[in-house]
């Protein structure tokens, strides 16, 4: 694909962060999350020339798959705290965690329509179909 010109060479993707390469109009599409929004809403390449689309649904499933936003709590095997370390996990994997979790997730729909409002650069219509 390289030599076809259909992508930049690897030494260019191994140098650069896949959202620079997107700013500066290197790459046609990049899969991100809605964190890097305000970066690319700054953007004044991006602001001319892109636009969101979902990822599609699996046709066995009807779900759409995703890699992003794991909840996983994980610590290195080395790491100078190993108690403190799984005390953390254990906390984070407990039902009281998880009750605080889903009381922020509730607040967080809460706040969608400012948040996606505040994106007025995006045309995302298809975006707000998703979020609200």
């Amino acid at each position: 694909m390289s030599k076809d010109g259909l992508m930049p060479p690897y030494e260019v993707l191994a140098e650069n962060e896949e959202h620079a390469l997107f700013e500066a109009g290197k790459v046609a599409m990049i899969m991100q999350g809605s964190w890097m929004l305000a970066e690319l809403c700054n953007n004044e390449y991006v602001i001319e020339n892109a636009d969101i689309a979902v990822l599609p649904k699996d046709a066995e499933t009807g779900r759409r798959p995703s890699i992003y936003n794991g909840l996983g709590w994980a610590a290195a095997e080395n790491t100078e705290y190993p108690e403190e370390a799984w005390a953390l996990i254990e906390y984070m994997g407990s039902e009281e965690a998880q009750q605080n979790n889903q009381t922020l997730v509730l607040l967080f729909q809460r706040m969608k329509e400012q948040w996606i409002t505040g994106q007025e650069h995006i045309q995302h219509l298809t975006f707000k179909r998703i979020w609200i």
